[in-house]
């Protein structure tokens, strides 16, 4: 069932929303368009406002409804970690579009709505400080602030198995996001 489910989240984290809403938009391919990402921010500034938001709440629900029914089913809370962990890995890497999708961090917002709201707020506390100590560079702010999950998870919850699982899911951002930060060094 754990790994049908894992399979389940992958896919669910895979769907194209910012493929789809800039299509519906525009009628464009998001990934020819600005920095070729499929992400909420690209399709903002490419497609229009409506088209951003709808792709941000889309990705954001990719995260949610990979955690929720394992969450209601009563699954140990390694498990939902896990799965919105899968949940991000179909986000930055979708079978849909080649292996070649956004960053993640929308996805995982949205399951930790789910999983931990103090663990969200900490993380997103912190990418905010870094927002101001890297001069509004949300790449850097991201890339370095996902180091703080590890840390506020394992303490919320008391658990080796979650720093580990936490760990997988900062390493999974921060990949997607360090080609940003050797772009802008600044």
């Amino acid at each position: 069932m754990s790994i049908l489910w894992g399979i389940v989240a992958y896919l669910i984290g895979a769907f194209p929303s910012a493929q789809l809403w800039t299509k519906i938009s525009i009628g464009e391919d998001i990934t020819r368009l600005g920095s070729k990402n499929p992400g909420a921010l690209n399709t903002l500034r490419n497609a229009g406002t409506i088209p951003g938001i709808l792709t941000l709440i889309s990705d954001m629900l990719k995260g949610f409804l990979a955690v929720l029914p394992p969450l209601i089913l009563g699954l140990p809370y390694e498990y939902l970690f896990v799965f919105g962990i899968l949940a991000a890995i179909g986000h930055n890497w979708p079978i849909f579009m080649k292996f070649k999708g956004g960053k993640g961090f929308a996805s995982t917002v949205g399951s930790l709505v789910a999983i931990s709201l103090s663990a969200l707020f900490i993380l997103l506390c912190v990418i905010i400080i870094f927002l101001f100590l890297f001069n509004k560079n949300a790449s850097k702010a991201v890339a370095f602030g996902v180091w703080i999950l590890p840390i506020s998870t394992t303490v919320l919850f008391e658990s080796s198995s979650i720093l580990l699982v936490s760990l997988v899911w900062a390493m999974v951002l921060f990949i997607k996001y360090f080609p940003d930060i050797k772009k802008f060094p600044g």
